[in-house]
């Protein structure tokens, strides 16, 4: 029984077809993290307050729980709600097949794992995505 993990168990194929899916699943998730914070940083440097960026973010088509919640519980040095960057690329990594990846999607997947690896390199595997992402939480970002 897998009720006390899972609300809802869903058979997706065969074996390891549950693991190829998590990854999927990631790189959508990891995919709109990466969006979400170089979009701060475009609004950050076109001079838009970070206020009034997030506040058109939340109530807007990009709206997300994901900017709704994350962004504040970053700032509590406490928080349990931080995703790693080298969790990020691990999972990134994870993802089996890429030769028959259509090209797109293919150069999508290279195209976050580099920018994953950068911001990682300059600020820290150890850090959340958007903070090393989106420097608009707290004071430019020092590489560590």
């Amino acid at each position: 029984r897998l009720a006390p993990v899972a609300d809802r168990v869903v058979h997706v194929g065969p074996s390891g077809a549950g693991s190829q899916l998590k990854a999927v699943a990631q790189f959508v998730y990891l995919s709109y993290n990466a969006a979400f914070g170089l979009g701060l940083q475009l609004a950050r440097d076109a001079g838009i307050a970070p206020e009034a960026a997030l506040h058109v973010l939340r109530s807007g088509a990009s709206a997300h729980p994901l900017i709704g919640a994350r962004p504040g519980a970053l700032q509590d040095p406490d928080t349990t709600a931080r995703f790693l960057v080298w969790r990020a690329l691990k999972d990134l990594r994870g993802v089996e097949g890429r030769e028959h990846i259509d090209p797109a999607g293919g150069q999508w997947l290279q195209m976050l794992e580099a920018v994953l690896t950068q911001a990682g390199e300059r600020h820290g595997m150890e850090r959340d995505l958007l903070e090393v992402l989106a420097p608009l939480f707290g004071p430019p970002l020092q590489p560590r």
